[in-house]
């Protein structure tokens, strides 16, 4: 009970100011920028759900457009920097096999682990940047035997958490 009080009292506090929440565990955001939406899949259901196959590119399903695919790598990798993120919401799907956990990082935007262990599926985050950003690292950190693959989106709509 008690942690219900303190949650309500950090969630206040953060709606009087810049609205902050975690996009999973250890997550990080930076001022200025607020998650919208984050789906970690892994306590959902995954009947009927096609198997993770992080050697193929993942698709993203929003509008706006695809700032970087990846797919097949193996261990930790910093695939690319990108130049510049306008205001509007950052998304990113990522998926991973192997016997450990990857760590994902959008520059000092964020960050979160996604686990790769048999049968959990990917995972979506989603945060809302009220200041275009520059010189985004996207890196991953991982052990040799974790497979992953990475999509990273852009939209210009910036809807806020409800």
């Amino acid at each position: 009970m008690r942690a219900h009080k303190r949650l309500g009292v950090v969630a206040a506090v953060a709606a009087g100011t810049v609205v902050l929440a975690a996009c999973s565990s250890g997550s990080q955001p930076k001022a200025g920028a607020a998650p919208v939406r984050v789906s970690p899949t892994a306590g959902q259901s995954t009947a009927g759900a096609p198997p993770v196959d992080p050697s193929r590119p993942i698709g993203l399903d929003l509008p706006g457009k695809v700032l970087l695919q990846v797919a097949g790598r193996t261990g930790s990798a910093q695939p690319a920097v990108v130049p510049r993120v306008e205001p509007g919401t950052l998304s990113v799907e990522v998926e991973c096999t192997g016997p450990g956990k990857i760590t994902v990082r959008l520059g000092a935007v964020m960050w979160f682990d996604v686990d790769c262990a048999p049968g959990t599926p990917g995972t979506h985050n989603e945060i809302v940047l009220d200041n275009a950003l520059t010189d985004v690292a996207v890196s991953v950190h991982g052990a040799a035997a974790d497979t992953w693959a990475l999509a990273l989106g852009w939209s210009d709509v910036r809807q806020k958490p409800r």
